[in-house]
């Protein structure tokens, strides 16, 4: 009945198991909805809850005549498919949390540049109860190779792309090799790649040419404050090359064991005023790109503890 209410901020009520059908669109005058990472546990089975039907929540946001901000979580692959052809969505989404669980489905991540004002993503795969692994892929729209990640053989420009994206929060049990495509979000500030037995590479040189970068010396990472990756065990490289990170203000290395070199050189992070923590036996092992680098660097180091 809150029909002259703008504002509503559900945000990170993770246990909210229910929200009827009909209770958001009769918010008439709804202006910001807040609703990331909602009812991602514990959601009640039932007809009338369109937390557990996206495609019922899609058809209650499209009533908010008014909306202009919104956040927002979608918990499978048919839901986002739904939302992102919902021409009055993609403008006024700010924020995605993407809760996936295991299906034959893929996920391609290029369905989401339409959202000019996507400044934060947050992608899970999530897995049940006894099911060794989870089918879910990034890929482009006309490849269908499941090992996925990529921007197959067609050439994108960046120009077109997540220029709004500062955030990425990826982990799970999603199964993609690389994140070449990150490279379309020039303003990326905040990466978390975390707790996924896949990826390989963070940005792959084979898959570079795919994308129309304009520049020959651009960078992916030259807002880039924060990288964090945690628990990837597959992992090898970030980058094939030293790269400036005029921006960053701290690397964390965890559970990266075949990770070996970070790309960095001497001039790399405004002269090594950047934090790295990581483990000290990953630390010790790490291949410099020449001794000035490695003097540069290593009293930037800070010891890993992870908190139980």
């Amino acid at each position: 009945m809150l029909v002259n209410l703008k504002y509503l901020n559900l945000e990170h009520n993770f246990k909210l198991n229910r929200i009827p059908r009909g209770v958001i669109s009769s918010l008439s005058s709804l202006q910001v909805l807040e609703m990331y990472d909602v009812g991602i546990f514990e959601v009640q089975k039932g007809e009338e809850n369109i937390l557990r039907e996206d495609n019922m929540l899609v058809e209650e946001l499209q009533c908010l005549e008014h909306l202009n901000e919104l956040s927002s979580t979608v918990t499978s692959v048919s839901g986002l498919r739904c939302y992102v052809n919902t021409h009055t969505l993609l403008n006024c989404t700010r924020a995605l949390s993407l809760q996936l669980f295991p299906g034959p489905q893929s996920l391609n991540i290029l369905w989401l540049a339409n959202m000019k004002n996507l400044g934060f993503i947050n992608i899970v795969g999530r897995s049940d109860l006894g099911e060794p692994g989870v089918v879910v892929v990034m890929e482009e729209i006309e490849t269908h190779d499941d090992a996925g990640g990529g921007l197959g053989n067609s050439m994108i420009s960046r120009e077109t792309c997540f220029n709004s994206l500062n955030t990425l929060i990826l982990r799970g049990s999603l199964r993609l090799k690389d994140l070449t495509w990150i490279i379309l979000a020039p303003n990326l500030t905040h990466l978390f790649v975390g707790q996924n037995k896949h990826i390989e590479e963070i940005i792959s040189v084979e898959k570079l040419d795919d994308v129309q970068v304009g520049d020959e010396n651009f960078n992916p990472f030259f807002k880039l404050e924060y990288l964090i990756l945690d628990i990837l065990p597959e992992l090898k490289s970030i980058y094939p090359k030293a790269l400036s990170f005029p921006s960053l203000e701290r690397i964390e290395v965890n559970e990266c064991r075949q990770l070996k070199k970070l790309p960095l050189n001497s001039s790399s992070a405004n002269g090594g005023k950047v934090e790295i923590k990581a483990e000290e036996r990953w630390w010790k092992d790490v291949e410099w790109e020449d001794d000035s680098t490695k003097t540069t660097f290593l009293p930037c180091f800070v010891p890993y503890r992870r908190r139980y």
